[in-house]
């Protein structure tokens, strides 16, 4: 649901956590603030005017408000039903109860009120990459101390990790320059994004004929099957630098495994799901594969093989890294797992306010049944709890981003966390 939702314009929703359902809301927003409070412990000393800071802990709300409209009566249904969920998230969940039954055994049910509170409504907002959990598989390894050098570089079953920085950098522009190289390394596209298709020539070319009478598609808009398409550059578009003209591939079992999916039974499913929905001319506006398109280069993402294929190439020591991504393989790292399990894209954390605006410029429906305002304005306080605490390592580097936004900032796709 994730995957589908990374495919919008702007992903907008509320996962509750302990039920795992997803709400999801076109994102009206109205206000937005992010306030940061850093506590601290003072101690004045003799001789100084400034007392001494001795830091204690720091404070994040996050404070949103939005609407929520129905425009049509199938709307108004939906609406009412996000809203009544949306309050449920600021409310407990409750265990079954009590079991009473009768000495003859011809009654038996639960006690009245004997239900007790037994989770909190902990739960992951999501909004873009901007309220976004800050957890990523990379800044996991760092807590294994995967970037420590020197005596304490650490060991994953084989050699010791060894980070040289020139040969990350030169590992680096090597990506950048295969994004507008012909070279056969392999990369995935953006979700959410369209592309023209293109011409054997280059640049945008006419739609795709399926066959006589179907459907022609101009333009492929990447969804959920983005992450699962591998793509290849087939030229630079001669018209723009920044544009190169891709041909998209059928993954197969060596695609996944590169992608850090092992589970073969996975991967067949995953293969046949994209062959039958992504290359069947009985499907003409979504048979993508084997096309071309032409995209900016900037937005590719490098597979899993073509990075490693690249750190290779520089000079990049891979095998204590294959070392760590296999000691970091969810089915044999409980920590991991656990990530994997109870995480989302979301950002983590408990609602400590919410309000309804039900009375400035709203209409009303006035059917029987449904006589309830058609728009409100929601307002809310939020405490995060972020995957891995923000700061500093040791050595003066980021821990984990709150924002990840930009190139150089983790992916929010907690399945394929590299």
């Amino acid at each position: 649901m994730e995957r589908l939702l990374e495919a919008e314009y702007i992903p907008f929703y509320f996962h509750d956590i302990r039920t795992n359902e997803i709400i999801a809301f076109h994102a009206f927003l109205t206000s937005l603030s992010d306030d940061y409070t850093a506590n601290y412990e003072s101690s004045e000393g003799f001789g100084r005017v400034e007392p001494v800071k001795i830091y204690k802990s720091t404070a994040r709300k996050i404070g949103l408000s939005f609407y929520v409209a129905a425009t049509s009566p199938d709307d108004f249904e939906e609406m009412w039903v996000k809203i009544n969920k949306l309050v449920t998230l600021v409310y407990p969940q409750y265990s079954e109860g009590r079991t009473l039954t009768s000495e003859d055994g011809k009654y038996q049910f639960t006690q009245p009120f004997s239900q007790m509170i037994a989770a909190s409504p902990m739960i992951r907002i999501r909004l873009g990459n901007l309220l976004s959990t800050n957890y990523s598989r990379f800044a996991l390894a760092r807590l294994f101390g995967a970037t420590l050098g020197g005596a304490a570089a650490p060991k994953f079953g084989g050699d010791a990790i060894k980070l040289d920085a020139k040969k990350l950098g030169d590992a680096a522009k090597a990506l950048v320059t295969s994004q507008t190289t012909a070279d056969g390394n392999t990369w995935l596209v953006q979700s959410g994004v369209s592309y023209d298709v293109a011409s054997d020539a280059g640049g945008i070319g006419p739609s795709v004929g399926i066959g006589p009478g179907k459907a022609n598609i101009a333009e492929w808009k990447v969804g959920i099957e983005g992450d699962y398409i591998p793509v290849t550059i087939d030229k630079v578009d001669p018209t723009d630098p920044t544009m190169v003209i891709i041909k998209t591939k059928k993954p197969d079992a060596d695609f996944f495994s590169g992608q850090g999916l092992s589970d073969t039974d996975r991967q067949t499913v995953l293969i046949k799901w994209v062959t039958d929905n992504y290359a069947d001319d009985k499907n003409p506006l979504y048979n993508v594969i084997d096309k071309k398109f032409r995209v900016k280069a900037a937005w590719l993402r490098p597979t899993g093989a073509t990075k490693k294929k690249l750190f290779k190439d520089a000079g990049v020591e891979t095998s204590a890294i294959d070392d760590l991504t296999k000691f970091l393989d969810p089915e044999k790292n409980s920590l991991v797992k656990s990530f994997k399990s109870a995480g989302g894209r979301g950002l983590a954390g408990f609602i400590d306010s919410m309000n309804f605006d039900w009375y400035d410029k709203v209409r009303w429906d006035d059917r029987p049944g449904h006589k309830a305002p058609m728009m409100c304005k929601v307002t809310l306080s939020f405490t995060p709890i972020h995957d891995i605490s923000p700061g500093l390592d040791s050595q003066g580097y980021n821990r984990a981003p709150i924002y990840p936004v930009g190139f150089f900032a983790h992916s929010t796709d907690t399945d394929n966390k590299k």
